[in-house]
């Protein structure tokens, strides 16, 4: 069975970009947007791992991010965050994330943070 990754980005050539190279790795990958989107997603199922922008257009990842983990339906599934902000490390450290990630990335790294974690 594949694994299920959710990514939440408001960028949507993020979102498109990094759902084909997931695809092709054999991930089954969902793109939301919002935090509204994820939350109507979290009604019909759950993914084997969250891929999270911090710095979404109306909400914090981080927040969101606390909120998954506090859950008791989602606080076991990983969270890789993952933004352009040069204090990435600094603004994931007060998360509970399981890893995190610096825009651009390098493809090669998500992925083997993601192999990782799934």
């Amino acid at each position: 069975m594949n694994k299920a990754i959710w990514i939440v980005d408001d960028d949507h050539a993020i979102l498109e970009v990094t759902r084909i190279v997931l695809e092709e790795e054999g991930y089954k990958v969902a793109t939301v947007m919002s935090e509204e989107g994820l939350n109507k997603m979290l009604k019909t199922g759950k993914p084997d791992l969250f891929l999270l922008d911090i710095l979404l257009s109306g909400s914090d990842g981080r927040d969101i991010a606390k909120k998954l983990k506090g859950n008791k339906k989602t606080g076991h599934i990983p969270i890789v965050m993952m933004s352009a902000d040069i204090r990435t490390l600094e603004k994931c450290g007060q998360t509970l994330v399981d890893d995190c990630i610096r825009k651009p990335f390098d493809i090669y790294d998500l992925i083997g943070k993601i192999k990782k974690l799934t």
